[in-house]
């Protein structure tokens, strides 16, 4: 594990799978460019899209992503859209949650 210290701010980078709930919102924007540039590992992205709000973050999100493969050249990335009808903090974790307990990622990043 790493620590990548920003300001006052530590952010722990852990070894082996991560996941991060990503809504391409400036914070998470900035958190997944920090896992992107400071780890090898498999980043699984987590996304939801609203039905109602025209699902617009699963593309905001994509074009993100892909803009950031370019700039930190690291495409060992999984991009994971949930589409619901309407975003809750509930489902917002689901997919995630699932995830964990499979071991498939060790830590969950959020903003």
């Amino acid at each position: 594990m790493k620590i990548i210290k920003i300001y006052d701010l530590e952010i722990p980078i852990v070894d082996g799978p991560i996941g991060i709930n990503f809504s391409g919102g400036t914070d998470s924007s900035l958190l997944l460019y920090i896992l992107m540039t400071n780890t090898t590992d498999l980043i699984h992205i987590f996304t939801m899209a609203s039905n109602l709000k025209g699902r617009s973050t699963a593309i905001v999100t994509s074009n993100l992503i892909e803009k950031m493969i370019q700039l930190t050249n690291n495409s060992n990335i999984e991009h994971h859209v949930k589409y619901v009808n309407e975003q809750t903090r509930r489902n917002i974790t689901d997919l995630p949650t699932i995830f964990y307990k499979n071991n498939q990622i060790i830590r969950l990043y959020s903003c």
